[in-house]
């Protein structure tokens, strides 16, 4: 898919979950009050046009242009995401280690690494978000989240 292709198509699904939540909105208010739905629309938003997620799609899209290495990428994240949540506790050092030297490997290609990187940026910025959340509402985690 071509690059402004793919930029319409998520401003497209954007637009989209816009309209749907302002539908939805109608239904929740009550539940919810107004003033979150309309703090979650603005969110969104604002995450849709932080430069963090129009570098994401603008790097997704070069990778999407390219099947085998998109493919090569989405196995290497799914090895990451199983060694981080599933690795044999007896093999995890082994395992991390191997996935490190591929990791290195892997991102001497440019746009891999431009990929990886700007996959980072857009996790980066939903964990601020949930932290921010976690810390600034009273809700008892029963630990100090801030060590």
């Amino acid at each position: 898919m071509e690059l402004n292709q793919m930029n319409h198509s998520w401003q497209t699904q954007a637009a989209e979950y816009l309209s749907d939540s302002a539908q939805m909105q109608a239904g929740t208010q009550e539940e919810n009050g107004p003033g979150v739905e309309l703090a979650l629309q603005n969110l969104i938003q604002a995450v849709w046009e932080s430069p963090e997620y129009r570098r994401y799609q603008h790097i997704r899209a070069k990778v999407h242009e390219l099947p085998q290495l998109e493919a090569d990428i989405h196995a290497f994240r799914k090895k990451n995401y199983q060694t981080q949540n599933f690795a044999d506790e007896h093999a995890l050092f082994d395992q991390v280690d191997e996935l490190e030297r591929e990791g290195a490997q892997f991102r001497k290609n440019p746009l891999v690494n431009e990929y990886l990187d700007a996959e980072l940026g857009i996790c980066r910025l939903f964990q601020k978000i949930n932290w921010e959340l976690v810390l600034n509402i009273d809700f008892d985690l029963g630990f100090d989240a801030g060590q």
